[in-house]
């Protein structure tokens, strides 16, 4: 598997990541330590595999935390309108920071 095929948009199982960085390794392991082009190039390969597996869970966790926020500010806008027409101001406060937080945690446990 060539590690060009690993993208944001491909759900790659982790066993992939491991399989082909498992090869690579083996790779580096027969390579003569004077032949620095193919140790490099290897080397290479196996940052481009790391740097592709972290670019998709960074951009994985992006995008759920610009959903909860998103939920969260319509939970707020929500409460706010439901406030405004029964006069209770006082419970918004509690309401929205309890909101924000729990966003927030699940955000963090993610």
């Amino acid at each position: 598997m060539s590690s060009a095929g690993i993208g944001l948009q491909t759900t790659v199982p982790v066993d992939s990541y491991l399989l082909e960085t498992k090869r690579l390794c083996d790779k580096i392991a027969e390579v003569k330590a004077d032949n620095t082009q193919a140790l490099f190039g290897d080397l290479h390969q196996m940052a481009t595999l790391y740097y592709q597996g972290a670019l998709t869970q960074a951009s994985r966790s992006f995008l759920a935390a610009q959903i909860f926020a998103g939920l969260g500010t319509i939970v707020i806008v929500a409460v706010a309108l439901w406030m405004m027409k029964t006069k209770e101001f006082s419970r918004f406060g509690v309401l929205s920071g309890g909101v924000i937080q729990a966003i927030s945690a699940l955000n963090f446990y993610m």
